[in-house]
């Protein structure tokens, strides 16, 4: 019974990872696509019918909750990213999809602290 799970689940990712239209990936990428996928996220579910538009930040927030519950969350760590002078920045500005995610303070800061 659990191999058969564990075959289901890696058809699934198999049959997404191949067939998303986006153009973006075909195999998991550096970034939170194979966990999302894994979870049995759908591109549609994140980018909407369009998958080339970008992710607006209200699928993010529904799934992960809203700032307050964020930066409460990451309270612990100094600085609390999700507790930004910046205010709600659009969560894709760090956290990338089909891509490795980045630190966006570090643009003008320089933390050294490993974004998922």
């Amino acid at each position: 019974m659990r191999f058969q799970g564990a075959l289901t689940t890696a058809l699934f990712i198999f049959i997404v990872l191949a067939t998303c239209p986006n153009g973006e990936s075909q195999t998991p990428s550096a970034g939170l696509e194979k966990v999302h996928v894994q979870r049995g996220v759908t591109c549609e579910q994140c980018h909407g019918k369009s998958q080339q538009d970008p992710v607006p930040m209200e699928p993010c927030l529904g799934c992960h909750g809203n700032y307050q519950k964020l930066a409460e969350s990451s309270k612990g760590r100094s600085p609390n990213v999700h507790d930004s002078h910046l205010g709600e920045i659009r969560c894709t500005l760090c956290h990338h999809e089909h891509k490795a995610s980045e630190m966006y303070c570090n643009r003008c800061h320089n933390f050294d602290m490993k974004v998922p």
